[in-house]
């Protein structure tokens, strides 16, 4: 049997009840890709940014991967960009990305996984770092109506370029998370968290049941460590 029938058999056997859920990242873990680049090709092809633009994101996105520049200030200067932008105009966007990236990026196995919690009475929630407008497209096609995410500030339907609070990411995605159970009443001990990024491990250090989907190096070696389920995926390219 396969890590991931391993896991479609652990959801079958786990509690059917509607006081637990299951929160999935989005990039690597439901999709073979970076939403990001898909939404950057689409910006660029309907003249939302500029080439010059897109060669700053590309810094700021290449800094921060090294460690160099803050998460929280790399996403602030994505949403500095966008100031001014209509958010109607964003969601058209992101919907062409969707058909033209996203939708063929979709694991398989990601929808089985989905699916195994839904027929067990679960809630499901993708929980990532990504903006509302990259994930409400993927979480439609899913049939995931719950969305916690880094969220850009929104006045009188265009971007301020600022955020509207602090990303999704690292320990505030751990934070968010814990509000997101308060606000439903549920325990984190009966929680499933699936990701591929070691930056989650403040969440997965906090859920009664953490996998590892598609695991990074540094997750892959923490996983193994602790006895994490774990599975990856190939189904999709990357």
């Amino acid at each position: 049997m396969s890590a991931h029938e391993d896991l479609i058999e652990a959801i079958k056997d786990a509690p059917r009840r509607k006081g637990t859920v299951a929160f999935f990242d989005l990039d690597r873990t439901l999709i073979a890709d970076y939403s990001g680049l898909g939404l950057l090709r689409e910006q660029l092809a309907g003249k939302q940014l500029s080439m010059l633009d897109a060669l700053q994101l590309a810094v700021v996105a290449a800094t921060a991967a090294r460690g160099r520049l803050a998460f929280e200030d790399a996403m602030g200067a994505s949403a500095m960009m966008l100031e001014g932008q209509s958010e109607q105009a964003m969601r058209e966007l992101a919907q062409r990305a969707f058909r033209k990236h996203w939708h063929a990026a979709i694991y398989p196995e990601g929808y089985d996984l989905v699916l195994a919690h839904r027929q067990r009475g679960h809630r499901i929630a993708i929980v990532s770092s990504a903006t509302r407008y990259q994930i409400e497209p993927i979480a439609s096609e899913l049939g995931i109506q719950d969305i916690v995410c880094t969220e850009l500030e929104v006045a009188d339907g265009r971007f301020t370029g600022a955020l509207q609070g602090r990303p999704c990411w690292g320990a505030q995605k751990l934070e968010a998370a814990r509000r997101y159970l308060e606000q439903h009443k549920l325990a984190a001990r009966s929680a499933w968290f699936y990701t591929d990024a070691h930056e989650d491990l403040p969440l997965l250090e906090q859920v009664g049941h953490p996998v590892a989907l598609n695991p990074d190096a540094k997750l892959t070696t923490v996983a193994r460590r602790r006895g994490w389920p774990s599975a990856r995926f190939t189904s999709r390219t990357r």
